[in-house]
């Protein structure tokens, strides 16, 4: 039974893996999006950009930059953010004046600063997003390549016409961060992942 379990961890492992690299590589077709979500992270004890949310944040700008070439409509950046306990001010403030300096234009930015996790990101965002476009619209959703996996589920499980896209985290904070979200995706959703344990399990005892 040990060896399945171990078996059924590595293929699990390889699938996240799979999809964090494959986010990475994801190139939106222009004219696909109507919004790209840019989601927040915990600010310096300034209240500056880290550099984890900087590369978010240069994603998401290549990303606009991307959907727009020849595209008739412009999608919007929407960035995610609230003041949890670590930051001095809502995160989504300084990501907008990031945008701004990379040249973004304010006016056409957009705002989400209540949000303090990942589900509330999604959720909040999806309500602008869904009061913006009443018809129905598209977004892609940049975040950390580590994140992606968990971000893709939560988005699915929240009915979110969206496509995730990661930026590539730095390396040294990569190891860390990427256990921590292993470990929230598991937490997120213990109840599928215990049914498969058992049932790799009852398989392996009548094998």
């Amino acid at each position: 039974m040990s060896v399945a379990l171990v078996i059924f961890g590595m293929i699990g492992l390889l699938a996240w893996l799979a999809y964090v690299v494959a986010s990475r590589l994801r190139r939106p077709e222009a004219g696909s999006a109507d919004f790209v979500v840019v989601l927040g992270s915990t600010l310096t004890s300034d209240g500056q950009v880290p550099p984890m949310l900087a590369a978010r944040l240069d994603k998401a700008h290549e990303t606009a930059a991307a959907l727009r070439d020849g595209a008739e409509t412009r999608p919007v950046l929407l960035v995610s953010g609230g003041k949890t306990r670590r930051d001095a001010v809502a995160e989504a403030g300084p990501m907008a004046g990031y945008l701004v300096a990379a040249g973004e234009k304010a006016e056409e930015l957009l705002l989400e600063d209540q949000s303090l996790t990942t589900k509330d990101n999604l959720r909040l965002a999806g309500r602008l997003m869904a009061e913006a476009r009443p018809d129905g619209y598209r977004c892609v959703i940049v975040t950390s390549d580590y994140h992606c996996p968990r971000v893709a589920i939560l988005a699915r499980c929240g009915r979110l016409p969206a496509t995730v896209v990661g930026a590539t985290a730095p390396a040294r904070q990569w190891p860390r961060a990427a256990v921590r979200d292993v470990a929230a995706l598991i937490v997120t959703f213990w109840k599928s992942f215990a049914a498969l344990v058992a049932v790799v399990a009852l398989v392996a005892v009548v094998i």
